[in-house]
């Protein structure tokens, strides 16, 4: 019993050991500043499913969605074909006294994620407004075109405090509070197309959202080197926000000489988020970092474009915010500190 409780405690006395002397922990340690770049391939996730068009030809297998016909082009069909795309993150950090450190990081979007999608039959397709004689080019058209577009950036600045000197320690940990901006836009589209009179004519109804988040958020960052060269790092922080939430819709008709619907509003409602970042490091030079790893964001408090779509006849004025996005993907970069 004695010999077990004496290893026990010496393999927790190695979490806190520091490294060996010379190695690249405390080489790292001896750097002020420390700044990176990030590649993003990130992908977005929404609980919304909205149908956008409807075929007459195919009899609904599912009444329960609200529609006697199949829907063909969907919200959640879009969204789900936008896939993944490219995104840069850019950070520096600025130790600031032997256990703090100042964080400064943004990212964004190369280009948004974007999918379209096209069908075709003659005299049936329609878009499911509560009244079918409501409009003249969504009712009984021969094509329809639904697209989706999003766009997502951000910044924050944070201050962490660590438990103990970083990169000394095999295992290290820290608080961290700070302020995050986050921006998110979106523009959905449909146009519907039907010959009149031997002419061809096309109504379009559009919807454009965006969100601006401001505010606070607090976490942890949690560590281990388990090699010389080597850690795993966790980064798990939630945040509350002010949105600034603004929705837009125009709908017009026959061949856009008539508009039925356009309507602008603007509202601050309260959002957050959770997000958790893993990922793995490797020190090839006492300068230099490389990672490898996996982060997500749940985003709650947001107008998309799906949430304000308006099927009534009755034009209104229409704002949304109660959807939620999570934005997730795979983070590769590195860090050079001086």
């Amino acid at each position: 019993m004695t010999r077990l409780r004496a290893l026990f405690c010496a393999s927790i006395a190695s979490l806190s050991l520091p490294l060996s002397a010379g190695s690249t922990g405390e080489e790292w340690l001896s750097r002020i500043l420390e700044l990176g770049a990030d590649y993003l391939l990130i992908t977005r996730s929404q609980f919304q499913h909205d149908s956008l068009v409807v075929n007459e030809a195919i009899p609904a297998t599912n009444i329960t969605i609200g529609h006697r016909y199949k829907t063909v082009v969907s919200t959640q069909g879009l969204g789900s074909g936008m896939g993944y795309e490219s995104g840069l993150q850019l950070k520096a950090a600025l130790k600031v006294s032997h256990r703090g450190e100042l964080s400064a990081r943004t990212a964004f979007l190369l280009q948004p994620w974007a999918h379209t999608k096209s069908v075709h039959q003659p005299g049936k397709l329609d878009f499911p407004f509560d009244n079918p004689n409501y409009t003249v080019d969504f009712y009984h058209a021969d094509s329809a075109v639904g697209s989706y577009k999003s766009y997502y950036a951000e910044g924050s600045l944070a201050y962490l405090r660590y438990a103990g000197p970083r990169r000394v320690h095999r295992f290290f940990f820290a608080w961290l509070a700070g302020f995050r901006g986050i921006f998110l836009r979106e523009t959905l589209s449909t146009e519907f197309t039907k010959t009149v009179s031997f002419a061809p004519q096309t109504g379009i109804y559009k919807i454009h959202t965006s969100n601006q988040l401001y505010g606070g958020e607090l976490g942890f960052h949690l560590g281990y080197d388990f090699m010389r060269r080597w850690s795993w790092q966790i980064l798990l922080k939630g945040g509350l926000y002010g949105n600034e939430a603004q929705s837009s819709g125009f709908l017009n008709d026959q061949g856009g000489t008539v508009v039925l619907r356009r309507f602008h509003s603007r509202e601050w409602v309260a959002a957050g988020t959770i997000t958790g970042d893993g990922f793995v490091s490797f020190r090839p030079f006492s300068y230099c970092e490389l990672r490898v790893g996996y982060e997500g964001i749940l985003i709650w408090g947001l107008a998309i474009a799906p949430r304000n779509i308006v099927y009534t006849s009755v034009p209104t004025q229409h704002l949304d915010a109660k959807g939620s996005e999570v934005i997730s993907g795979l983070v590769a970069g590195l860090s050079f500190g001086f």
